[in-house]
């Protein structure tokens, strides 16, 4: 039988293009009139949050039992939801989680207190828990010691219908890299630099080169990147664009790159794949765990990758076809989890789910 389902997103209005709201849109958008399921967000609702709620609480009169899926975009929406699931006991909810703050801001010495407090309740107790990846759902489990269902399903991605993968993908005199997602402290962007720069300081038949793509959230440390690069023409900042112009930058790399400390899943990764574009990350990229070592992608030790990476880019341009394969790999991958796949798995967990 057909149940009422609610997929809930309040965000500020600010970095729709990427994060968690973008994972969102994206996947609402998969949603057709078959799937019976209702979109609340400030766009359905003009911005008036009050409005949803009071619509959210209507919905509660309902004899049938209905299904009610918060997107952790902030804490305001999944807190009121985890209110109202103690009231309304009859109906199921799920909390999409992409991350968990109290570490990602301890890395780059930011202290929130009330917040993470918050944040660790609500982690700890709301009813069901879908995350982004094994690799959060262990930080998750770790810190908060929650003990209710907690579920993994990983994020799509847009497919690419056609790309010309021998000539796009072809090596002459340099192998192009592209960072994105931001220049940040948490994702390695310094140490991309200086990895990048370590490489051109060598005698090879190939030169190095790096794209960076995505806003940055801490001025002293973007300045001390600008400061890393700059007389470097062989890196470029790009800032921010359009998903289409990324998605083009995507298909001229050879390599995406991703140093990331501490990363719970990081979209970049499957885009690339999706574009043709292989990825090199290190383990802490919850993405990791979509990447076939050696087959679809590579995947790096944090504190020793250097030479890792090194072995990488000197035997794939000097065997390209086995590169071509890798890219190919990567590329039929990302086939596997579109969008529409993954919200199937949404919905397959929210009519078997028994919890």
């Amino acid at each position: 039988m057909k149940k009422n389902i609610y997929f809930i997103n309040w965000h500020n209005g600010l970095n729709t293009l990427n994060g968690p709201t973008n994972v969102f849109n994206s996947l609402v958008k998969e949603i057709t009139q078959e799937d019976n399921i209702k979109v609340i967000c400030p766009e359905t609702f003009n911005g008036n949050f009050t409005r949803a709620v009071k619509f959210i609480m209507s919905t509660f009169s309902n004899s049938e039992e209905n299904i009610y899926c918060v997107n952790s975009d902030g804490l305001k929406m999944p807190y009121v939801i985890y209110l109202l699931s103690r009231m309304h006991k009859k109906h199921k909810y799920y909390m999409m989680v992409h991350g968990f703050r109290r570490l990602e801001d301890k890395f780059v010495g930011l202290d929130k207190k009330n917040y993470y407090r918050l944040e660790s309740y609500i982690l700890k107790n709301f009813q069901n828990l879908i995350c982004v990846s094994n690799f959060s759902k262990s930080m998750i489990l770790q810190y908060t010691k929650r003990i209710k269902p907690t579920y993994v399903i990983h994020n799509g991605v847009d497919l690419i219908d056609y790309i010309d993968l021998n000539k796009e993908k072809h090596m002459e005199k340099e192998i192009r890299l592209i960072m994105s997602g931001g220049v940040k402290k948490l994702k390695g962007a310094l140490e991309t630099v200086n990895l990048v720069t370590s490489l051109n300081n060598k005698n090879r038949p190939y030169r190095v080169t790096l794209d960076v793509y995505g806003k940055f959230d801490d001025k002293v440390f973007f300045d001390s990147f600008l400061e890393a690069i700059h007389g470097k023409d062989y890196i470029r900042y790009n800032g921010c664009v359009d998903k289409d112009e990324l998605y083009e930058a995507y298909k001229r790399a050879h390599f995406l790159i991703a140093l990331s400390y501490l990363d719970s899943f990081n979209m970049t990764v499957v885009e690339a794949m999706a574009n043709g574009t292989v990825p090199i990350i290190t383990e802490n990229v919850g993405a990791c765990e979509f990447v076939d070592e050696n087959k679809s992608g590579f995947i790096v030790k944090l504190d020793d990758y250097y030479g890792r990476i090194e072995e990488i880019l000197d035997s794939s341009f000097h065997k390209q076809e086995k590169y071509l394969n890798i890219v190919k790999n990567a590329y039929d991958k990302s086939k596997k989890i579109s969008w529409r796949h993954k919200l199937n798995e949404y919905m397959e967990l929210f009519y078997e789910n028994k919890n």
